[in-house]
């Protein structure tokens, strides 16, 4: 989509044509992608649901089930980026859900805000945050 707003404003002449793909050439962006293509892989290890399946007994009340799915889906936002660790903990929010005849809402809400903050304890939890970095080192020298 982004790629198609870029072609239509250079269509439309208000982005110049010489300096319309400059962006592409940012250094952050092979970070950003290979922290999507990381968190797509821990995904389909099945490393995440072999943790959830040895945590299946103590997720007895839905407060516990709740908390630890927030647990989980922070601590892993900490180490790959928050919408790939909540991408990957969706299918098991779900299933938590259903197994207990509960609304996924319940689940999911909370398990957002938790990615949120797993997500702003590093720099590549959340991609807003290495392009805040690169910003503030141009003018002082350190990120």
């Amino acid at each position: 989509m982004a790629l198609v707003a870029l072609l239509a404003s250079i269509a439309c002449r208000i982005v110049p044509g010489k300096k319309a793909f400059t962006g592409f050439g940012n250094s952050l962006l092979p970070l950003i992608a290979s922290a999507l293509v990381v968190s797509a892989a821990v995904g389909k290890s099945g490393v995440i649901e072999t943790v959830v399946r040895q945590l299946r007994p103590i997720m007895r009340s839905p407060g516990l089930q709740v908390g630890i799915l927030i647990a989980a889906v922070a601590f892993l936002s900490v180490v790959v980026e928050n919408i790939g660790a909540l991408a990957i903990f969706l299918p098991i929010a779900m299933q938590v859900a259903r197994r207990n005849k509960r609304s996924v809402s319940e689940c999911l809400m909370p398990m957002s805000f938790g990615s949120l903050v797993g997500g702003m304890l590093t720099l590549i939890g959340i991609s807003p945050n290495l392009i805040a970095s690169s910003v503030r080192q141009e003018p002082l020298g350190k990120p």
